[in-house]
């Protein structure tokens, strides 16, 4: 019998990937019999007590906090991560490059810190942060079961004769929106292609703006959607695309939105560059190269390490997946056995029993 174990597991206030996240590793620990809570990561604690009402009394054998690797966050965590809090605490935590955050601080998370992806590791490990942990981001195969009357309806918006895919993000600079958009330009010279984003609404007018300068706006359908869609719509999105995916991504902390669309059965398309590339082979999906890497500041908390593409080979690969649908459709057949296999969250979380 399992002895039932008190799991807190800390999130931020508003982040629709860490959020999702959490809910996965609650489930993960509730599934194998312990108590678990699923809360934000700002929430004022002393020992043993929660400052809410009723009072109720804590004590955490697992504290795991999700968040993306920052000065602020790293603070949450030192302090709850002491033993009148609880008896284990991990950082999972994230990098889209360099974390704008003193080396001496990030270090403190030594033999604390997990990572869900090797580029993550590598990144904070030339920070000099020791004994760094992976555990992939799982996910559920459930959630990615839906009604084909209901993709079917979602596909009817699109003309059956045209192809089309679909791309959530959150609009900012990594997510390659400007590469997608020229990439679907030039596609659309030869083949008649689609593209449906939601996105941020803080992003739409920018990616309005040069949709219409590209003159795409009967191709390109822009939606400030993203964090208010329920998953059983994003899903049906998902499986109304053709045979392939395409996420533009320059940078990425882990990318789940790749396992999604491969649970769907969709072939990926990505730029060769870590972590975008680690999630699948060529047997699953294509891989365009990096021209070089770009660093960006972004706001105070990230140095961005994008590895840019050119338009030109992405628009390259959407038409050969396009024009080799045999090829394609088995690579999305793969693709969906390897997330099966490898990315159910069961299997990846199992891993935060083992270190």
């Amino acid at each position: 019998m399992v002895e039932k174990m008190n799991v807190y597991v800390a999130r931020p206030r508003v982040a629709v990937s860490f959020i999702e996240v959490a809910d996965k590793i609650g489930k993960f620990f509730a599934r194998k019999g312990h108590r678990v809570t699923v809360d934000i990561a700002e929430k004022l604690y002393l020992p043993n007590i929660a400052f809410k009402i009723p009072f109720e009394f804590i004590t955490w054998d697992y504290y795991i906090l999700i968040c993306t690797v920052a000065k602020n966050a790293i603070g949450w965590f030192n302090l709850y991560s002491q033993p009148i809090y609880t008896k284990r605490a991990f950082y999972y935590g994230v990098v889209e490059g360099t974390p704008f955050c003193p080396e001496e601080y990030v270090r403190k998370l030594n033999y604390k810190l997990v990572v869900p992806s090797k580029f993550c590791k590598e990144e904070l490990e030339k920070m000099g942060v020791k004994g760094i942990k992976i555990v992939k981001h799982g996910i559920d195969p459930l959630e990615f079961e839906v009604p084909q009357e209901e993709v079917k309806a979602f596909r009817k918006r699109f003309p059956s004769d045209a192809h089309f895919i679909y791309y959530i993000a959150s609009g900012d600079t990594r997510k390659g929106m400007d590469k997608l958009l020229e990439a679907v330009k030039i596609v659309n010279r030869k083949h008649k292609l689609f593209l449906q984003i939601d996105l941020y609404h803080t992003f739409e007018e920018k990616w309005r703006t040069y949709r219409d300068k590209l003159k795409l706006e009967n191709r390109v359908f822009i939606n400030p959607s993203f964090g208010k869609m329920p998953k059983r719509e994003i899903t049906a999105k998902m499986h109304a695309q053709d045979m392939f995916t395409v996420h533009a991504a320059t940078a990425e902390g882990f990318g789940v939105p790749i396992i999604e669309n491969m649970i769907c059965g969709k072939c990926p398309i990505v730029v060769d560059a870590p972590p975008m590339n680690e999630h699948f082979t060529e047997k699953e999906g294509y891989k365009i190269p990096y021209t070089h890497i770009e660093y960006e500041k972004h706001v105070n908390w990230m140095i961005f390490k994008h590895h840019v593409y050119n338009s030109e080979d992405l628009a390259d690969a959407i038409i050969y997946a396009i024009e080799h649908p045999k090829e394609t459709e088995e690579k999305g057949i793969k693709a969906r056995e390897k997330a099966l296999k490898e990315y159910h969250y069961m299997k990846t979380y199992e891993q935060f029993l083992r270190i």
